[in-house]
């Protein structure tokens, strides 16, 4: 018995160093400058409408990898008999999907304009290993408006509630700052990002929020804010269309059929991104962070009707306190103050 449990504790041993060891080149700091010049920029298309005048631009690295390209979540039957269906991205048709929210605080009312994007895949590698690889990925951002619908804040996070970050801008008061923010800037998951961004009055109107995105995990690794002029003096664009994010519950299928991109039925996978499978994440995290379905994409929404919280802490007795969807308590929980 001694030895068995001698064997026990090694191979235990064995199994976090060896987890340590792959999630080192995920963790590890990494550059900010795209490779490509000049880079691929997408541009949200024009309109006279809230939606359209702060939609994020999202500048690419490698956008010759349609895996890096944003793209249209799309459905096929591959068994029309059986009502077989699979759900893709198609990096062919970029598209923005975008919806409001209000909250209300203490202090004052705000407005949350949500951007969600979706890619085909991250792709596997193993040196440096990929936790997170996957197909039908997501990026969520989020612009915070004050009651002046000027912004405040600016929230990204993966579609699977993992990697968060927020960064207030210029028109926050500093009081709602988190004790002892680093208003130089911040490092978060290997990245370094600004600590505030310096956003233009509300009169500017040619001010855009720009996200970059890093190759193959679609990590953010910058946000700035630049003007019109910079932008097209500075980037190749591409354009890209803005729809409702209802529009991801009627996805065709052709001959006038529909599906949606999530899984409706009531059960374990309700509320998650159809054909979105982490197995890396499941095999090495869902033990310890108490969630099978740990890293899966997932809408964002009321967890009553969604059927999933969109939680932005591991910790599990975190998971209510950190649902993003009651922003509210979720800007709280991280240590804002609005």
């Amino acid at each position: 018995m001694k030895k068995i449990s001698v064997v026990a504790s090694f191979f235990n041993r064995f199994l976090v160093v060896f987890i340590l060891f792959l999630s080192l080149p995920a963790c590890a700091p990494l550059t900010s400058v795209p490779p490509d010049v000049p880079s691929r920029i997408y541009l949200p298309e024009k309109k006279d409408d809230l939606f359209s005048r702060f939609a994020p631009s999202f500048v690419v690295q490698n956008f010759d990898k349609s895996y890096n390209r944003i793209g249209r979540p799309s459905a096929r039957y591959i068994d029309k008999d059986n009502k077989k269906e699979e759900i893709f991205v198609n990096p062919a048709e970029p598209v923005i999907f975008a919806q409001k929210q209000s909250f209300t605080t203490e202090k004052s009312d705000y407005i949350n304009l949500i951007y969600r994007i979706h890619f085909e895949k991250v792709p596997f590698s193993l040196f440096p290993f990929e936790l997170t690889s996957g197909k039908n990925v997501g990026l969520l951002v989020l612009v915070t408006l004050n009651n002046l619908k000027q912004p405040i804040l600016v929230t990204t996070v993966h579609t699977c509630g993992c990697y968060l970050s927020i960064v207030p801008t210029s028109n926050l008061a500093p009081e709602a700052y988190p004790d002892g923010w680093q208003r130089d800037g911040q490092t978060l998951w290997g990245e370094r990002l600004p600590g505030i961004l310096d956003f233009p009055s509300q009169g500017d109107g040619l001010s855009r929020i720009l996200v970059f995105l890093r190759n193959e995990n679609h990590r953010v690794m910058d946000l700035q804010v630049r003007s019109e002029s910079e932008i097209s003096s500075s980037y190749d664009p591409a354009s890209i269309k803005l729809e409702p994010m209802s529009a991801l519950k009627f996805i065709s299928l052709g001959d006038g059929l529909r599906t949606s991109f999530y899984y409706e039925s009531k059960g374990l996978r309700q509320g998650y991104v159809k054909g979105s499978v982490k197995p890396w994440e499941m095999l090495l995290m869902s033990w310890w962070a108490l969630d099978l379905y740990v890293g899966v994409d997932k809408e964002l929404g009321d967890a009553s009707q969604t059927g999933t919280i969109f939680y932005t802490s591991l910790k599990p007795w975190n998971r209510t306190k950190s649902d993003m969807w009651k922003f509210a308590d979720f800007l709280s929980f991280w240590g804002w103050n609005l």
